[in-house]
């Protein structure tokens, strides 16, 4: 590999890391595709979860009954 082909491949890869970063920063504006954002869940649900035990006496009574 000569001087100007490995100066070129660091180039390239100079360039593909720049893009990465600017798109992982939100340099690039996303496109608009006309629907809506998806709904996401609330924040702060797994603060209110259930306990285990009423979670494991919820299973056992869907177990118990006989499928229709």
């Amino acid at each position: 590999m000569t001087d100007a082909q490995f100066i070129a491949c660091i180039l390239v890869l100079i360039a593909l890391l720049s893009l990465r970063l600017a798109k992982a920063l939100g340099l690039f504006p996303r496109p608009h595709t006309g629907r809506p954002p998806v709904q996401g869940r609330r924040t702060g649900l797994s603060e209110h979860a259930s306990p285990f035990g009423q979670t494991e006496r919820r299973a056992k009574r869907t177990l118990d009954r006989p499928p229709p």
